[in-house]
Formats: structure tokens, C-alpha cells, sequence
């Protein structure tokens, strides 16, 4: 800590900036732990971001440890929150330091320390005429990764628009003391953290707006005491983004029937679907996906008078919860979705490629029933079904009016809101439902 005091004590003649930057200036070949006056960086990033107290209370917990786990004890979060966050300071240049990044400061601002740290060219991985392609990113070191150590700062450029899905594969996933930072330029111009230590794979989809990478930077570092074994991580891109494995949603749907004046069942459902198995990640370029009813719960009110004028007027009332049926032999259960670019009959360019239908219902002969009173008593009446029916069920073909087509952006994201009429058209129908894919 000397240095550190040092520069504490007279912070403009930056003596060990000259004398020990190794630890910023090479970090893939320098051991934290086997230096001496070169891990001021270390001691400075705690000191600024954490005040000098804490170096206090690393002081006092060396009474009765040694150093190694005295500043593990002593330091916020210990070494699996400091030592990567120590290793993305280190990189001291933008995003770190920007202002609006998750770590807003570095050693620039600290110490006016224009220094950036020796590590290889950016990657740059694209499609060209493959629909797939994968980059290796090995561990950089040449000594093994050591306790406290950064691995790797891999950048990777994705310059080509014709990439969708990203996927990283953490070949450290599950070793104790591993940690991966992603630094995520957005298309936007904008810069993300993002934590990608826990998942073995994390999948980005630049169809989606917050997920629309243009570069990256992936740090890698060894927050543990003891050594990790190397590693390759990879990095797969591909020119579609996977259909979700289930979709859950809610949704609200009103029928009214003028003709019986002010008549109205509302319903109120959620449900979840999962994608049927038979159908690989293949066919979601090339057919429709179907995904099958795993559970769904409605809630339905039927309320209303009709004549109320007349001596004698009809009220509807009843209430009630039901469960969605995956058989039936009216309108069946199930969702579907279709990316249909390239498509005959579909807009060229269409800004919404993703087609899909949404539907929930029971048996007929099994639906509830609420009651109509009138002078002659009370008696029941079945439900107006179904309880949900959007977008038209595919595979979609040309001769498909475009009025009966439900639309997104997002195949991950299936909301929206419309109204219509029965094939009769007595029933006005008003349905508002929103459903978010996930794996």
C-alpha cells in the first residue's frame, strides 16, 4: 500500500504511474497477489470507491489474519464483488469512465492515468453466406489463470446486419470463484453491463431492440483464492433467433350483444404454452411452430338487462372461473407462430414478421352457464366461447386476408389489442392480451 499512500499524500507527481504500472499496463501477465508497491491500482480502486476507511479495516483485520483473507474479510462483497469489478476498471477506457456506464470512474479520473492495458485486437465475427458461425475465446494468460486474476478481455465486433442471434457459451460456468462481465455496445450507441457468470449459455437477439449488439467486450476474471483451469469460451451467431421454448400471457376479452341491450361477458385469463418437441429449432424459418396448452385459468361475469322499459325485462347475471381445455371440438387450445419473411403474400419488406394466433376455449357442451330471469322465472344459458381467439391459426398462405393476421416485431413478445364480430355479426368482441416468450 505504500505506493498508494504515496500518491494519497502527493497525488500530482505520479511516481508510480513511472515506477509500477504493470498491473493496468499488463494485466494477462501479472499476479496480483506476487506483487508488492505494483497493487496500488488494487488499493486505489477500493480507496475511491469505497472511501478510506476501508483500508482501515483491512488494517484491522490483519491483527488476526493473514493478508490474503484479512482484505477478503475487510472489502464490501469480499473479492467475488471487488476483484471483477477491479479488472473492468483496469480496462480504463470507454465504456469504463463513461458517465452514464455502470461503472462511471477509472483510473483516468482518478489519477489522470491515460494508461490502457496491453490485450489482443478485436475479433470481428460475421455471417457472409453461412447461416451460422462460431468463435473461439480462449483463456489469454500464458501462466494458467491464478487466484485474483483477469483471464481474458475479449473484443468481439459484429458489424454484419444480417447476424440476429447471439450466443455465448461460459466455458467457466458453475467453478467456484469464476466470473464473466460483458460490456454490451448497443446499437443505439449505448453501453450495458452485463453479469454472464452464473448461465452456461446466454442468448441475445438483436431483432430485440434492447438486445441489439454491436460489439462487446467479455471480461473473464478469477475472484477465488485458488487457481481455475483454462478455458475456451465461444461465441455463436446465427442469421434467426430462436422461437421461445413457452410463451406466458394474460388477457382480457368483452362480448357485447346490442340486440339484447346491455348484455356483457367479460373475461379475464392467463394461460401458458410450450412449444410442442416435435418441432426442432430448424422449422422456425420454414413452417409454423405450435405450442401446446401446460396450464390456464378464466375468470367470466355475464351481466345486463334487456327492455328495461317493459314491464317484464330479461336480466342476464352469473360468474365464474374455468379452465381452458387442450381437446376440444370447437375452437381448440393452442398458440402458433410463424416467421413468414419471404412468404408469398406478405408485405416485402414486412416490418412484422412474426405471425401468430392465440386461442382458448373448452368444450361446448361442458361450458358454464349463467342465468336469465325473467317474468317466467330462471333459467340458464351457456357462455358466449371462446374464451380467447386471435390472429388467424396458421401456416399462413396468400389467400389469408391481411385483416385476419396478428403481428409482431418480436417473436418474443406477442401483444396487442383488437375488435371484431362473430361470423354472425350480432357479437361485438374487444380483446387486449399481452404474452412474453421465454427459455
Amino acid at each position: 500500500g505504500a505506493d498508494w499512500a504515496g500518491d494519497f499524500v502527493y497525488p500530482d507527481d505520479n511516481f508510480e504511474q513511472r515506477q509500477s504500472p504493470e498491473l493496468v499496463a499488463d494485466p494477462l501477465a501479472t499476479n496480483l497477489v506476487h506483487l508488492d508497491y505494483g497493487a496500488w491500482p488494487f488499493w486505489m480502486m477500493l480507496q475511491r470507491t469505497q472511501g478510506t476507511g476501508v483500508l482501515r479495516s483491512i488494517f484491522a483485520q490483519l491483527q488476526t489474519q493473514r493478508s490474503v483473507a484479512a482484505v477478503n474479510a475487510a472489502i464490501p462483497g469480499g473479492y467475488a464483488t471487488q476483484i471483477p469489478l477491479f479488472y473492468l476498471n483496469v480496462f480504463n477506457q470507454s465504456p469504463v469512465g463513461d458517465p452514464d456506464f455502470a461503472v462511471p470512474e477509472s483510473f483516468l479520473k482518478w489519477d489522470k492515468w491515460k494508461q490502457t492495458p496491453a490485450v489482443p485486437a478485436a475479433a470481428t465475427i460475421t455471417l457472409g453466406s453461412q447461416p451460422a458461425d462460431t468463435l473461439k475465446l480462449p483463456i489469454q494468460r500464458k501462466d494458467g489463470f491464478p487466484m485474483l486474476s483477469v483471464g481474458a478481455y475479449h473484443r468481439v465486433d459484429i458489424p454484419d446486419p444480417k447476424v440476429r442471434e447471439i450466443k455465448f457459451t461460459n466455458d467457466l460456468a458453475g467453478k467456484p470463484g469464476a466470473h464473466v462481465d460483458a460490456m454490451l455496445h448497443m446499437a443505439d450507441g449505448t453501453w450495458k453491463l452485463a453479469d454472464w457468470s452464473a448461465a452456461k449459455t446466454t442468448t441475445l437477439c438483436r431483432d430485440q431492440a434492447d438486445e441489439d449488439v454491436k460489439d462487446l467486450v467479455i471480461v473473464t476474471t478469477n475472484a477465488g483464492i485458488t487457481p481455475l483451469s483454462t478455458f475456451t469460451h465461444t461465441l455463436h451467431v446465427a442469421a434467426n433467433c430462436p422461437f421461445p421454448k413457452r410463451f406466458d400471457g394474460t388477457w382480457r376479452r368483452t362480448y357485447t350483444w346490442e340486440s339484447r341491450g346491455t348484455w356483457n361477458e367479460e373475461i379475464t385469463g392467463t394461460a401458458s404454452y410450450v412449444r410442442n418437441a416435435a418441432f426442432p429449432p430448424e422449422a422456425d424459418s420454414i413452417s409454423q411452430v405450435p405450442y401446446d396448452l401446460e396450464s390456464g385459468r378464466v375468470k367470466w361475469t355475464v351481466s345486463g338487462v334487456q327492455d328495461a322499459g317493459t314491464s317484464c325485462p330479461t336480466f342476464f347475471s352469473g360468474e365464474g372461473t374455468d379452465t381452458p381445455t387442450v381437446n376440444n371440438s370447437g375452437t381448440p387450445t393452442d398458440l402458433g407462430l410463424e416467421n413468414v419473411t419471404g412468404k408469398s403474400g406478405v408485405p416485402d419488406p414486412e416490418p412484422s414478421p412474426f405471425y401468430y394466433s392465440i386461442r382458448a376455449s373448452v368444450e361446448p357442451t361442458t361450458d358454464p352457464s349463467y342465468n336469465v330471469t325473467n317474468c317466467d322465472g330462471t333459467a340458464p344459458e351457456g357462455i358466449v366461447l371462446p374464451y380467447l381467439e386471435i390472429g388467424h391459426p396458421g401456416p399462413f398462405t396468400s389467400d389469408v386476408p391481411q385483416d385476419q393476421v396478428q403481428k409482431s416485431a418480436n417473436p418474443r413478445l406477442l401483444e396487442g389489442h383488437h375488435v371484431g364480430f362473430n361470423e354472425g355479426g350480432d357479437i361485438r368482441i374487444e380483446d387486449s392480451w399481452s404474452f412474453k416468450g421465454s427459455d
